[in-house]
């Protein structure tokens, strides 16, 4: 509403302090203390009042003293109302979406699986991938798997006819690597031969056997020349009794080791005495750091006791000028000093002609060491 600037002036209006809006809808407030403006020092003529407007007739205002109409805001708890009614609806459309979801996966468990027909599957499937392209085959094979060789029945694991087949195999080895000594191959296809009857790498060994060219006498030391030996020590294990096929610089060194502290290592066999060569040749040493008595028995009467320890190789020499031409009954005792480092390494006992150069001789039918009791026979 204006208010004449005459009126104000006069005094007969007041204007507040602060415009503010006055309805408390709105949140205002009312506006609190007013003052009349002050007069100013021009002396304004009296005006006089108007008249009051008869009775029973409405005064009319000036246009610019009408009030001005201002719309309403809405009360504070239909907004509330409104936004309620809003979260409202919201809520209840994510509801119904989640029932009908949760029906249709219901419905889909429960359905039963229907099977493509055959021609929807086709089109479904994807084209299987192309078999692979087998190697080519070598020349003179038909394309067969290949077959148990070393069996005889096909398709059945022999485990015996395997370690046959890899003992011949050995044998082919040896003979490979060592083409002088065809004895020592000879001895393993015969070993082969004997102890693997019935399997086809023996039938194979007794062929290989066949064509070996067997030139000169038959040497000592050769490939399991202790095998013609008889192991008289009881329940002797395999590791006490191990040929090696080189062993501090020789070759088909025996191995052998007392099964328990009492019980000797022993060995015998019946041997002919050449002619010729009726000295008997023993060469042994033991452990680094041990040693052993060696005795040695022919035809159950003992020919020497001696011991024997540390690195130096011994070597014995027995006359048996006496029993040339016949045969012996020769069996050597490897009989323990003490329990630590009782090992003992022999070569093959071999006839000579004349007595080696550094041996110790012993002749057959001289008593030897009485200290020490008799071998048992």
């Amino acid at each position: 509403m204006r208010v004449p600037s005459a009126d104000l002036e006069s005094g007969a209006a007041g204007q507040l302090d602060e415009v503010r809006a006055i309805c408390v809808r709105c949140g205002g407030r009312k506006a609190t203390g007013f003052h009349l403006r002050r007069a100013s020092s021009k002396t304004v003529p009296a005006i006089a009042a108007p008249a009051p407007p008869a009775a029973g007739v409405e005064p009319s205002l000036a246009p610019e003293d009408e009030p001005v109409q201002r719309p309403e805001a809405a009360p504070v708890s239909k907004r509330f109302a409104l936004w309620g009614a809003v979260a409202a609806g919201v809520l209840l459309l994510v509801l119904a979406l989640l029932f009908a979801s949760t029906r249709d996966t219901d419905r889909r468990a429960q359905a039963p699986t229907s099977t493509p027909k055959t021609g929807e599957a086709r089109k479904l499937e994807l084209p299987p991938p192309p078999p692979p392209v087998p190697p080519p085959l070598p020349p003179g094979t038909d394309g067969a798997p290949p077959k148990d060789r070393a069996s005889g029945d096909e398709g059945d694991y022999n485990p015996r006819a395997f370690v046959a087949l890899s003992k011949l195999n050995e044998a082919k080895a040896f003979l490979q690597k060592n083409p002088d000594d065809p004895w020592g191959c000879n001895d393993l296809l015969e070993d082969l031969k004997n102890n693997w009857r019935g399997t086809p790498a023996a039938e194979q060994a007794e062929q290989l056997q066949k064509s070996l060219v067997l030139t000169g006498e038959r040497p000592a030391r050769r490939m399991n020349w202790h095998l013609e030996w008889k192991n008289e020590t009881p329940h002797q294990r395999d590791n006490h009794w191990t040929l090696d096929r080189s062993w501090d610089g020789r070759d088909y060194v025996l191995h052998t080791h007392p099964r328990e502290q009492g019980v000797p290592a022993t060995f015998s066999r019946t041997l002919t005495i050449p002619e010729g060569k009726p000295y008997l040749t023993i060469r042994t040493r033991g452990h680094d750091n041990g040693d052993f008595r060696c005795r040695v028995q022919v035809d159950g009467q003992e020919v020497l006791s001696e011991i024997v320890g540390g690195r130096t190789w011994r070597t014995f020499c027995i006359d048996l000028s006496e029993r040339k031409g016949g045969t012996a009954e020769v069996r050597i005792v490897h009989e323990n000093t003490g329990w630590i480092h009782e090992h003992g390494h022999w070569l093959a006992p071999e006839f000579a002609s004349e007595k080696p150069e550094g041996a110790k001789v012993f002749v057959y039918g001289a008593t030897a060491d009485p200290s020490f009791p008799a071998l048992p026979a």
